[in-house]
């Protein structure tokens, strides 16, 4: 066994569940733990993570898997828990939250950028040269084209400077269509960072 790794044994397991009987916190102390840490009094309140943290936090978590068992425990505890768990928005409702993020009212309007037509050199072979030239496999997370699934089975291709008039290769990269609806968000980070990851 690796040096600093330690397996618990079911014994051992056994010892300390016994060793916690009776001494689970009850529904008020939870309930005035949890007021305690609410809003402003949140140690992690109006904070947030950079980018590269999130990047490292990613990092860190890729390759792990949960346990069966695990799974099925969390997923036994989350049952119930999300409040819109078998209920769906009526027709009007859908219509009126369309409404609401439609064109300017969306805050990742980019002043219709996303409606400017593409060059005529944006064409089905130049895009299938750069997935071939990133050997069909996303280069943000990785994915290989033959491990897609659902609707989405076809990597996209995308300009890195958000300029569609931009079609020289070395502005285009292949991305699945995760990573790419993924990228529209903070472009100015996206951007960079794809610059960097290419010198």
């Amino acid at each position: 066994m690796p040096k600093g790794v330690f397996i618990r044994t079911e014994e051992f397991k056994k010892k300390i569940s016994e060793a916690l009987k009776g001494k689970l916190k009850s529904e008020e102390t939870r309930r005035k733990m949890s007021e305690r840490q609410k809003g402003e009094k949140n140690h992690f309140f109006g904070k947030k993570l950079s980018e590269e943290h999130k990047r490292k936090m990613s990092e860190a978590h890729k390759g792990k898997k949960h346990f069966e068992e695990t799974k099925q425990k969390i997923g036994e505890t989350s049952k119930g828990r999300n409040p819109m768990l078998g209920k769906h928005h009526s027709e009007e409702t859908k219509r009126k939250i369309s409404e609401a993020y439609k064109g300017d009212k969306n805050p990742q309007w980019k002043g219709g950028l996303s409606f400017e037509p593409y060059t005529v050199d944006w064409t089905d072979d130049l895009r299938e040269s750069i997935r071939k030239r990133d050997n069909h496999i996303c280069q943000l997370c990785g994915i290989h084209k033959d491990e897609l699934i659902g609707r989405c089975k076809k990597l996209d291709t995308h300009h890195i400077d958000y300029n569609k008039d931009n079609c020289n290769p070395d502005n285009l990269i292949t991305l699945c269509r995760k990573c790419h609806i993924r990228t529209n968000y903070n472009r100015k980070y996206w951007t960079q960072y794809f610059k960097s990851e290419s010198i």
